[in-house]
C-alpha cells in the first residue's frame, strides 16, 4: 500500500524541501499515480534520469523524504512535487 505525501519548499529556503501532509492510502502505486495525474504529466525522480523542463532533482533535499519522489508538470509550465510512502497493511 502507498500513501500520498505532499512536498513543498522549506520556508527557510536554502534549496531545501519538506514533506507535508499525508493524503489518501492506495492499494497500488499505479492507483496513487493515476489519481495524481489529473491534468499533468507525472515523472518519477530517479538518479540519472532526464527531468522535465523546470523540474529539479530534489532527492536528498527533502526533510522526512518519502520512499519515492515524483514531479507533476503542467501545460502552463508549473511543477508540483509529491511523494509516495510505503504503508504496511
Amino acid at each position: 500500500m502507498w500513501q500520498y505525501v505532499s512536498i513543498h519548499r522549506c520556508p527557510s529556503g536554502f534549496g531545501q524541501f519538506q514533506s507535508g501532509e499525508r493524503g489518501d492510502v492506495y492499494d497500488t502505486l499505479t492507483d496513487l499515480l493515476g489519481d495524481s495525474a489529473f491534468c499533468a504529466d507525472v515523472t518519477e525522480i530517479l538518479e540519472g534520469e532526464n527531468l522535465p523542463e523546470g523540474a529539479e532533482d530534489i532527492r536528498g533535499r527533502v526533510q522526512n523524504e518519502p520512499d519515492r519522489l515524483f514531479v507533476s508538470t503542467f501545460p502552463d509550465g508549473g511543477v508540483h512535487y509529491f511523494g509516495a510512502a510505503a504503508v504496511e497493511d
